[in-house]
């Protein structure tokens, strides 16, 4: 007799959401019970992928309950996602570490008592929460999904209880529990940063590979004026201390239960709550707090009007001023003095010349078989986060005998010593060193051996007679200069203004941070062989190809350090700079003020300054080279030696444009919305975005604009100079409207569409009206649905010779994404068009591209004016200098094109035919 098999029934939501022509926000299992059959296998992710994305929607239909696709691969995980128009945001995850393959299965199971379950395809359990006897699964319109067992209509589980990275408002963490950062952006694994709530207040606590426990970095108290970890841990209140987020108030720190004695006897409980920052941006729209990758605390507004996912507020930054309070901000060995910029010690060198905030390593690496011989570096005033918190490996009086201590182990890498309380701190790796934060705390880094040098001479007594001698010739020297500086008092007068000004300039550099390297004239005339190879040219000045060697003459500031890292190979702009300008005073110091920003704005997709040189009318900046030059010389075909666009074999590939984009957006991204200070770029295009040998983007003037307008200020204030270059330049310089970050987003859409195209957008030189402007064109090819047709030539005869004439699936998809992302950055209303961290998400797959409206795509209504304009009358221009001038235009046969407001003509119906 053969046994019968008890099959445990398995409930299909997938089934129930079928049944109904909306997403619902409830599914009540009685009802799936009656719908449901008994050899039901459960809800397969790729059928929930391809028929109904969305397993519950909230009734605003705000968020959803789903499964999404990893970043870069087609494993799933089960979110909570927030979905607005233009943005995606993950607010929760059930299977965020562990990710299943598209034959998995979501299911109720009847049996043994109604248990939702997550399997992956070989039957592993993934996720189930602890929820038995279920009755309802709801996704409400704060964000929550919450189960309700049997009949009592109350949650027995929450999403808001077990949260992943990400809080909405009305979320609160309850003691114990935590949230744990993501590694990066699109990487959702868990991290290496932990938020967690104690009994006195929340605990931010970073993780790395090489520790084996969290190691606080951060205290946040419900009494602030007490920020020692003992009162989190052991909180004087109660142990009922949350952190929670609010849509107005912010994020802040209360404690739920009455307050004990203790606590009221504490100064100003009743007044400081702890931490908290506010919300700056106001207005209607969605908002979230996040832990982040890095383990700040950030809190994102999505506007509902515009497209932007915009930073609203930070922990580190925005309430404490600084990202040295970061573990990692600069990465391992690296030094952060305040409010972020990130350098190495001496003896040790970046490990990504491009990235400073990548880390550090040592220049000669230790060898631990002579570990007694290695030396100590000494950094004063250099702290360590984890030193606040942990305790010490000893006290001792002299940082000598903390650093014999490290000595004794060669994985002892550096020694932290306190002058005021002897503390002594070991580690076997350090992140981040805090430098200038602490002055009584010494940083002692072990090193291979310290550098020697002259003035280390013997002791002994000096003669009298050597004494009277060196006393005597002094004062005769005394007496002649000052017999000398009287006879010349009047003619050397402006020459000792100068010295005096040059000394106060010199003592001004000393103690600007993040100088980069000063060169002369003759240094670099003779590192570019006399400025004998252009390397290209533009209105800001010329480049040239030059290569700087450590054995030139040592800067004039006696900077060893400087000249050390003086790079190889290097591209030199001279800068253009208006022979009326008063460069040889004020200006200077202003100029090489923006150099020391610019020299600390380090992003591997921005072209970083290795040097200047601001000698009497000569400004020069130094930066690294990129071998494969700009992008233009690459996209746009021309029969000239500087162009390798032409050759078939030469052809950029989709996925090395695509990169290219990212690259670009990524670089533009960190300007606005990641430097102290926000960097905007004016002159985004083509020629400044140049390719390294691995084809990899970095955006090249970033704040060249600012350096200009400095030092043009000088000349007349009240001119308002226009930036950038015609045919990439916003429609707001045109229209006396603000210049915002959202002008470089124009020329960014622009830049997008000639990166597809494979031509330059304006081309006057066409017989055919229709095809000298290409963004008008390429919205007449998405408008008849032939978006294909905008894509570069080259593009498709490549195509035709690796796929048989299609393209693929994935290419076909990113062409897509492109121009729609390029045809909302060409938006005319600035505010529509999407922020660059907005963009990065988008191309990065992490949030959907909605279709752009094309009605009011800005070259439907204007576009640039040829050379050969059109009519009579007076239109606004850029001159040399780059300031507005009122200048006359001729009448011309080109009839078709007559002139709006500044240099856009509105008349396209020549380039645009009914659809």
């Amino acid at each position: 007799m053969v046994k019968a098999m008890h099959v445990p029934l398995t409930i299909l939501i997938l089934s129930w959401i079928g049944l109904n022509s909306d997403a619902q926000d409830t599914i009540d299992v009685n009802k799936l019970l009656a719908a449901s059959s008994a050899d039901a296998t459960g809800i397969k992710v790729a059928d929930a992928l391809n028929i109904s994305k969305q397993i519950l929607v909230s009734s605003d239909g705000a968020y959803s309950f789903q499964f999404y696709p990893s970043y870069g691969n087609s494993s799933q995980r089960l979110l909570v996602i927030l979905s607005t128009l233009y943005n995606k945001t993950i607010v929760w995850m059930a299977n965020r570490d562990n990710p299943v393959s598209p034959n998995a299965t979501l299911a109720i199971l009847q049996n043994p008592s109604l248990t939702l379950t997550l399997r992956d395809a070989d039957g592993t359990v993934v996720w189930s929460p602890p929820v038995t006897n279920i009755s309802e699964i709801v996704m409400n319109t704060t964000g929550n999904l919450y189960i309700v067992a049997g009949s009592s209509g109350d949650p027995q589980w929450q999403s808001f209880d077990d949260p992943s990275d990400t809080f909405v408002p009305g979320q609160r963490l309850r003691t114990n529990h935590t949230a744990v950062a993501s590694r990066a952006w699109n990487v959702w694994q868990s991290g290496h940063y932990t938020l967690k709530a104690e009994p006195g207040g929340a605990v931010l606590y970073a993780s790395f590979d090489y520790q084996q426990t969290m190691v606080p970095y951060q205290v946040l108290n419900y009494i602030f004026t007490d920020s020692s970890l003992n009162s989190s841990l052991h909180s004087p209140c109660n142990h009922t201390a949350i952190l929670y987020y609010e849509d107005a108030s912010g994020v802040g720190l209360e404690q739920e239960a009455a307050l004990t004695p203790e606590c009221l006897q504490q100064p100003d409980v009743n007044t400081t709550h702890g931490i908290s920052f506010a919300t700056r941006i106001s207005g209607d729209g969605y908002r979230f707090l996040r832990l982040m990758p890095n383990g700040d605390i950030s809190t994102f507004f999505i506007s509902n009007t515009s497209k932007g996912l915009e930073l609203d507020n930070d922990l580190f930054v925005g309430f404490f001023g600084s990202s040295c309070r970061l573990p990692s901000f600069c990465g391992v060995n690296g030094l952060c003095s305040n409010p972020g910029n990130c350098n190495c010690p001496q003896l040790f060198q970046q490990i990504d010349p491009s990235d400073a905030t990548q880390g550090c390593k040592l220049q000669t690496p230790l060898n631990c078989s002579i570990f007694m011989q290695h030396q100590f570096l000494q950094v004063p005033g250099a702290d360590y986060f984890a030193n606040d918190y942990l305790a010490p490996r000893t006290t001792v009086q002299n940082p000598e005998d903390c650093t014999k201590l490290c000595l004794q182990n060669c994985s002892c890498t550096a020694a932290f010593h306190n002058n005021n309380t002897g503390a002594c701190h070991l580690y076997d790796q350090v992140q981040t060193i805090q430098f200038g934060s602490s002055p009584q705390v010494n940083a002692f880094l072990r090193v291979a051996s310290l550098p020697t040098g002259p003035g280390a001479g013997s002791g002994g007594s000096v003669s009298k007679k050597v004494v009277i001698g060196v006393s005597v010739g002094a004062v005769s020297v005394v007496i002649i200069l000052v017999g000398v500086a009287a006879w010349m008092a009047i003619k050397l007068a402006k020459a000792t203004d100068d010295a005096e000004s040059d000394l106060e300039e010199e003592a001004f550099l000393e103690g600007l941070p993040g100088l980069p390297p000063r060169f002369t004239y003759a240094e670099l005339e003779k590192a570019t062989e006399g400025f004998s190879k252009v390397l290209g040219s533009g209105a800001s000045g010329a480049v040239y190809e030059g290569y700087v060697d450590s054995r030139l003459a040592a800067d004039k500031s006696g900077h060893d350090k400087a000249k050390q890292q003086r790079p190889g190979r290097v591209a030199v702009k001279k800068l253009t700079i208006s022979p009326y300008s008063n460069i040889a005073t004020a200006s200077k110091k202003q100029f090489r003020a923006e150099v020391a920003t610019l020299g600390n704005v380090n992003h591997v997709n921005l072209i970083q300054l290795k040097g200047f040189c601001a000698e009497g009318v000569h400004r020069m900046l130094i930066y690294e080279f990129a071998e494969n030059g700009s992008l233009d010389k690459w996209i746009f075909p021309k029969n000239n030696t500087d162009s390798v666009a032409d050759s078939a074999a030469t052809v950029l590939p989709w996925d090395v444009r695509y990169r290219i984009a990212i690259d670009t957006a990524r670089g533009l991204a960190f300007l606005h919305e990641e430097c102290r200070d926000k960097v905007v770029h004016l002159d985004v295009k083509p020629q400044n975005i140049l390719l390294d040998s691995s084809f990899r983007a970095k955006l090249a003037d970033f704040g060249l604009s600012k350096l200009l307008e400095r030092e043009r200020e000088t000349l007349q204030q009240s001119v308002m100079a226009m930036r950038g270059t015609p045919g990439y330049m916003a429609p707001e310089w045109f229209h006396s409207l603000p210049i915002t970050d959202k002008s470089d987003v124009f020329s960014y859409g622009m830049v997008l569409l000639e990166l597809v195209g494979g031509r330059k957008n304006l081309n006057t030189t066409a017989e055919d009206s229709e095809e000298w402007y290409f963004p008008a064109m390429a919205v007449k090819h998405a408008r008849r649905g032939r978006i294909r047709d905008a894509v570069d030539v080259r593009l498709v005869e490549q195509a035709h010779k690796q796929v048989q004439g299609e393209y693929s699936d994935e290419a076909l998809i990113k062409m897509e994404r492109l121009i729609n992302i390029a045809f909302w950055c060409i938006q005319g209303d600035s505010t529509v068009r999407p922020s660059m961290t907005t963009i990065v998400l988008m191309l990065e797959e992490y949030l959907q591209v909605p279709n752009p409206p094309l009605d009011t795509t800005y070259v439907l209504h204007a576009r640039p004016i040829p050379a050969t304009a059109s009519a009579t009358g007076v239109r606004q221009s850029v001159g040399v200098e780059g300031e507005r001038h009122n200048t006359s235009t001729t009448a011309s046969s080109n009839s078709s094109v007559r002139l709006l407001s500044g240099s856009y003509a509105a008349d396209v119906n020549s380039v645009l035919s009914a659809r």
